[in-house]
């Protein structure tokens, strides 16, 4: 049989939803930056973690840079790793029973 874990990698955004209000279970996901050198507003999302069903930053929230810069995001929910472009951040995810 295959893990949660593969079969969570089988699934598309709405099956991992809808998965997660059917059976009860916690699907998070978590913020990671690739890059060497990520800008210091990913810097400051590094980490965050939210349900699967939950943007990591909602429209006309700001993000405080690690270097005092703010991140005023003026348009969409946020909904995965990619605050701008050429972003090189990814998402992790991790589900709990």
């Amino acid at each position: 049989t295959l893990s949660m874990f593969q079969q969570l990698m089988n699934f598309h955004w709405w099956d991992l939803i809808q998965l997660m209000h059917e059976t009860g279970a916690k699907i998070y996901k978590t913020w990671h930056t690739t890059s060497a050198h990520p800008c210091e507003f990913c810097q400051a999302m590094e980490g965050k973690e939210v349900l699967v069903d939950e943007p990591f930053l909602r429209e006309n929230e700001s993000v405080l840079g690690v270097d005092g810069g703010i991140f005023n995001n003026n348009f969409v929910d946020v909904d995965s790793a990619g605050l701008h472009p050429n972003c090189h951040c990814r998402m992790k995810m991790r589900a709990t029973l």
